[in-house]
């Protein structure tokens, strides 16, 4: 019975190493949004305004460049709240299948480039 816990942990841990449960980047984006932080209930993201999730999946995948040129609300096509302070949330997985949450406050573009180059792989 021993041998066969040491054999499934190896071969999860192989599974984990190799990458084939992490994206291409070694990241899961499994959500972002854009707009106003309205709770965080539960250990829960809750933002009024844009989900952005599939946008940042799509800069990390292609390791975008030249985004700290632009501002949030021309990356994430529009304002969603007009006149207010923005931030942008993402939760995500590492490769070893960890969660954790990234901020970035309207403009902070260049730092927003050089995450999304690291998640990359640049």
């Amino acid at each position: 019975m021993i041998k066969l816990v040491k054999a499934i942990r190896l071969a999860v841990l192989a599974t984990l190493v190799s990458g084939s449960v992490a994206t291409a980047a070694g990241v899961k984006i499994l959500k972002a949004g854009y707009g106003l932080l309205i709770s965080r209930k539960y250990k829960r993201l809750e933002i009024q305004g844009k989900d952005v999730t599939d946008k940042v999946k799509d800069l990390i995948s292609k390791g975008k460049e030249g985004i700290d040129s632009v501002t949030m609300n021309e990356l994430f096509d529009g304002d969603p709240a007009p006149g207010q302070r923005k931030e942008l949330r993402i939760v995500f997985l590492d490769r070893w299948r960890n969660r954790h949450r990234k901020t970035f406050q309207e403009g902070e573009m260049g730092e927003l480039q050089k995450w999304i180059l690291e998640q990359h792989g640049k």
